[in-house]
């Protein structure tokens, strides 16, 4: 089966084949009182969010200028609001990567330490 183009549905593809769908996250949380900021997937009980930066290999929305100072912005206010926030590329999401990446996000769900060696430590 091809994976999936769209690199949230990405996410949610992997996250189902290996967790077997527990703990499912919640797609476009809206985790900031106040603001119409929506987090790519979320685990509000645990406040963990998972943001996923497309288009940092071109210029897309995240990589110009108005969209990186909203990107920070988001971020920022999640940090005040108490939510720890993973910050996620397309490079995460390759099929190589992805189960480090899984494992990453369900190590701060379970707060467990990831001690095994992962992409995330040799990035190239």
């Amino acid at each position: 089966m091809p994976l999936p183009k769209n690199l949230e549905d990405r996410f949610a593809f992997f996250w189902k084949r290996w967790t077997c769908g527990d703990r499912a996250p919640v797609r476009q949380f809206l985790g900031i009182p106040g603001r119409k900021f929506a987090f790519d997937f979320a685990w509000p009980s645990h406040k963990i969010a998972v943001e996923i930066q497309g288009g940092i290999g071109m210029y897309g929305r995240h990589n110009r200028p108005q969209g990186i100072r909203t990107d920070y912005e988001k971020h920022n206010l999640a940090l005040l609001a108490g939510w720890r926030v993973i910050m996620l590329t397309d490079y995460n999401l390759r099929a190589k990567r992805a189960k480090d990446t899984i494992d990453l996000v369900r190590a701060l769900i379970n707060k467990t330490a990831i001690l095994k060696k992962s992409s995330f430590r040799k990035l190239k």
